[in-house]
């Protein structure tokens, strides 16, 4: 499994358990929309909003204020807007927690 899988898999699991979902992580695909009726999980807006604040609190980075909706459309995209604002050092460390 590659890094980005390993990640991908953590953010699945992690939306689960921060956001009380009753779905296991292991049935959400990388693609499937974490917003709205569509076919996703229908998270909305409140969920959202937590979202972001606890992906702040576990990878230690700031989500913008005008962040623009579809940076955390799917897991793909979290994957990689932690990705690209977290270092691959600080990503294993949290890992091995």
């Amino acid at each position: 499994m590659t890094e980005e899988e390993k990640l991908k898999e953590e953010i699945k699991k992690f939306i689960v358990e921060t956001l009380n979902l009753k779905i296991n992580p292991v049935n959400i695909a990388d693609i499937t929309p974490l917003f709205g009726d569509n076919n996703g999980l229908g998270l909305d807006s409140l969920d959202m909003l937590e979202l972001y604040v606890s992906v702040e609190e576990r990878y230690g980075i700031v989500v913008e204020e005008d962040i623009d909706p579809n940076t955390f459309k799917t897991i793909n995209d979290v994957a990689k807007y932690i990705q690209e604002n977290v270092s691959e050092k600080k990503l294993k460390e949290l890992r091995s927690r």
